[in-house]
């Protein structure tokens, strides 16, 4: 364990506050305090049943029977709870400990804070900030999608994983949904003083602009390597959070690039809606490396800054108009008239120097209430001494685990003096809405690596190259958006698959298989089309990256995955997307926190990156969180999460490059789904491996596996498709055979039922040709290309025009003929001979590709695609 991870050793202590809490034993060990801060104690404790270590918060002792302490870490559980994102720090359980209190079982990251790694290594090199940012802006975005503002953006909140070099972002305990104020009250500021944006400091109603305001600071001692406004008291950071500009970035660091200073700059803007208008977009110019819109009237606005900064300094003006001079008047009239001290108070707050830069909890109202009733606890808190109880029972901020940092609260309301401002005038910021940019170059872009042999991936960061933009914006100069130079991961050239080597004897002639023409997937919220020319176009769910279209902004309506790629297949999983191109080479996007790209990392990318091991590829299928591969020597390779097995190399454990599946033969035909994995070999025998619950594997039993089991049934398969818990397979006669689970018809044998422990004949009189299964539906066509579906159909999924589920095939309604069929998790698209791309059930996030959000039962035309 690096001393980055190794946890702290508790301190002698004999207080009650020190105590694990013994009813954890049975399932957790303690190895030891992590940190604490005003409410909470977080602990180091390993997982006994998985062997895990895990970062445990409970609520310190005296804080225990304080409903509102509760009530918040409860808070933080749910908002936690909701959210899946690989630059978020996991909760794992939430345990209620026998005094009624909570106890979160979170995820540990091996590594530092960024306030730790800041303090050990200095200013970090504009790259290591942009990466930061990126990973944090990121994470930011999926929060604020769902509706969540973090409130608490900090470098002690941020942790850098040392394995895989991800930022995550923690500590959600004070945060709040926007239109959810019941835990905060009108006129109440709550987070840490020293990154609260203006509006947080006045207590006003926060949106996810506020999280960017503390995302600038970040970014502003990322590359300066100093703490913002530090060395000044409390009282003078209130002020200057709402008043004064920091000290300019070029003054500290001149080796900054002008256009990082530009973003920056845009985060740390007073007015919220001066700032950029949200973390996606933020995240879109960051990964644009072209110069942004408004850049060159910002460059001008700073040279005339700069040149006044100068004058002014020469004319020596009046003290009294001097920022400096106001702020500490304003300082004296709060520590004068709202905190005037005994002598024991001064020397307790003596004894706790540096109230600001320690993130602590304050507590101030604005009242009447006589001057020398004010005192400070004995932990640092200023409070009426009058209304200590009340006052004790507004809200506190909960670190987070593994930072030992509480989050600062102040209650204040700020009326500053009638004092001469700083002017701040700024020019207008341009926040262009509309661009988008590719995050990746194509194939032969200048700077790939290309080498005989095939040891690791190599890292290599192409230099920029200008591409087209899809929309413009009107600036005095229209520049197009460039590629930016966004890492890509690069292999050695395929390398020539051997095949494997047969443990059995096909005791059957291998057979011919028909064409299974994978132009057209449907993962859980997005979908993916390989247009005429060969470009992949995706829309839906863009969270993690999924669309490939260098952002992270949800598409209703086919983008262009970035780069100059010619598909010849794709598969969507749950969040990431998979795909071949002509020359066999596979290519994954999106989500990357099993290591599902398989590109070597666990870093979620918004553009393809190349599969590592040098593979030549058939086609890929993704699962939910694991993909697998089908070479041209019919050898299969798996890679992502292996919890269950699902990988296939006689493990559970999670691989983020290829790993071999030992079959007893060459295969022909994959099938990935949610946790298990089935592959047909050339003599037509199936084979599956990983979860089985539901007896998804057909061999009669629910036994998982980590290495392939042979399907219990004589029948000779020709096309075969996973869903998240069922399979389905079509056998040489054209019949369809299904097991596993069908719970909502799934099996298609005109009964509903837990599990179907064998394969059983689908009840149709349809001759089919392929077939694929999504969640809990079951797709296929047939020999004339006509489509037919089965299953649950709660947002019409099956494309009958109902919203009722069906236990035997029914016909999709106006698709005519189809090439090419994919059932997502509730919705299906599909593709006809006319190259026009249907889609029909759940739309919530634009997956249907038409332009809004309305379900459909009845396939309905995907906006042009074929760009």
């Amino acid at each position: 364990m690096s001393d980055a991870a190794r946890p702290m050793i508790p301190p002698r202590d004999t207080s009650p506050d020190m105590r694990w809490p013994r009813e954890l034993d049975a399932e957790y060990e303690c190895v030891g305090e992590l940190g604490r801060g005003g409410m909470a104690i977080v602990y180091h404790a390993r997982d006994k049943e998985l062997q895990r270590d895990v970062a445990v918060k409970v609520v310190r002792t005296r804080y225990a029977q304080d409903q509102e302490a509760v009530a918040r870490l409860a808070r933080e559980a749910r908002t936690v709870a909701h959210l899946e994102h690989p630059n978020l720090v996991a909760l794992h359980a939430v345990k209620r400990l026998s005094d009624d209190s909570l106890a979160l079982v979170m995820q540990l990251v091996p590594g530092k804070t960024l306030k730790q790694t800041l303090r050990d290594e200095g200013p970090f090199a504009p790259e290591r900030v942009e990466r930061v940012l990126r990973d944090i802006a990121r994470a930011l975005a999926y929060a604020h999608a769902r509706g969540i503002v973090h409130r608490d953006v900090k470098p002690e909140n941020i942790f850098l994983d040392a394995g895989s070099g991800r930022a995550l972002l923690s500590d959600f305990g004070v945060a709040i949904r926007e239109a959810d104020t019941s835990l905060t009250a009108t006129g109440t500021a709550i987070g840490t003083p020293t990154y609260m944006s203006p509006e947080q400091i006045d207590g006003a109603r926060v949106d996810g602009r506020s999280d960017l305001y503390s995302l600038g600071l970040v970014a502003w001692e990322m590359l300066t390597g100093r703490r913002p406004w530090d060395g000044e008291s409390l009282y003078s950071v209130i002020y200057r959070q709402k008043h004064e500009e920091l000290v300019p970035i070029e003054e500290v660091r001149p080796d900054v690039p002008e256009r990082l200073r530009y973003l920056v700059d845009g985060l740390l803007r007073k007015q919220p809606a001066s700032r950029w208008a949200n973390a996606e977009r933020f995240l879109t110019r960051l990964n644009d490396a072209s110069d942004p819109p408004g850049l060159k009237q910002w460059r001008q606005f700073k040279k005339k800054q700069a040149k006044n900064r100068k004058e002014a300094a020469r004319a020596a003006p009046n003290e009294d108009l001097l920022p400096e001079a106001a702020t500490e008047r304003f300082r004296r009239s709060l520590a004068t008239e709202r905190f005037r001290r005994t002598p024991e108070d001064r020397a307790a707050v003596g004894a706790r120097a540096d109230l600001v830069n320690t993130p602590q909890v304050i507590r101030v109202e604005t009242s009447a209430t006589p001057m020398d009733e004010w005192k400070v606890e004995d932990d640092g808190t200023a409070v009426s001494s009058q209304r200590a109880d009340r006052a004790t029972k507004w809200g506190v901020g909960i670190g987070i685990a593994a930072s030992a940092i509480i989050a600062g609260i102040l209650l204040i309301d700020m009326r500053p003096p009638a004092v001469v401002k700083v002017d701040s005038t700024r020019s207008t910021f341009t926040d262009a809405g509309s661009i988008e940019v590719p995050a990746v170059r194509p194939d032969s872009a200048p700077g790939t690596v290309v080498t005989d042999t095939a040891p690791a991936p190599v890292v290599v960061i192409p230099p920029p190259a200008r591409e087209t933009p899809k929309e413009t914006v009107s600036t005095p100069r229209q520049t197009p958006p460039i590629v930016a130079p966004q890492p890509v991961i690069t292999t050695p050239p395929p390398a020539r698959d051997t095949a494997p080597t047969p443990n059995v004897t096909p005791s059957v002639p291998s057979l011919s298989f028909p064409a299974e023409r994978a132009r057209v997937t449907a993962g859980s919220r997005h979908s993916c089309v390989i247009s005429s020319v060969g470009k992949a176009n995706c829309w839906g769910n863009n969270a993690a990256g999924q669309l490939g279209d260098g952002s992270m902004d949800v598409q209703v309506t086919p983008v262009s995955v970035a780069g100059d790629f010619v598909f010849s297949q794709l598969s969507a999983g749950d969040s990431h997307t998979c795909g071949v191109t002509t020359a066999g080479e596979a290519l994954c996007w999106g989500d990357n926190d099993a290591g599902q790209l398989g590109d070597g990392t666990t870093s979620a990318r918004t553009a393809p990156v190349r599969v590592s091991g040098g593979h030549n590829f058939s086609y890929v299928r993704a699962g939910r969180s694991h993909t697998c591969g089908l070479t041209t020597s019919g050898a299969v390779v798996c890679w992502g999460n292996n919890g269950n097995g699902q990988l296939g190399d006689g493990s559970r454990v999670s691989r983020n490059s290829p790993v071999r599946v030992p079959l007893p033969g060459a295969a022909s035909r994959l099938g990935v789904g949610g946790s298990h994995t089935c592959a047909l070999l050339n003599d037509g025998s199936a084979y599956c491996w990983g979860a089985n619950t539901y007896s998804q594997l057909g061999d009669s039993s629910k036994t998982s596996r980590t290495e392939p089991v042979r399907v219990a049934t004589s029948q000779r398969f020709v096309s075969i498709g996973s869903g998240r818990e069922h399979t389905c397979a079509v056998t040489l006669g054209n019949d369809a055979y299904c097991w596993g689970r069908n719970s909502s018809g799934q099996a298609g044998i005109g009964t509903s039922s837990e599990a179907v422990a064998a394969p059983q004949r689908v009840e149709t009189n349809a001759q089919f040709l392929t077939i694929a299964a999504g969640l809990s539906h079951t797709c296929a066509r047939t020999v004339g290309g006509m489509a037919y579906c089965w299953g649950r159909n709660n947002y019409g999924q099956l494309g009958d025009g109902t919203l009722n589920n069906h236990s035997r095939p029914v016909a999709v309604q106006g698709a005519g003929a189809l090439v090419a069929l994919f059932p997502g998790a509730s919705h299906t698209c599909g593709v006809n001979s006319s190259n026009e791309t249907f889609c029909w059930g759940y739309n919530v996030d634009g997956q249907l590709g038409i332009g809004g959000r309305e379900n459909s039962p009845v396939p309905v035309k995907v906006q042009d695609s074929s760009r």
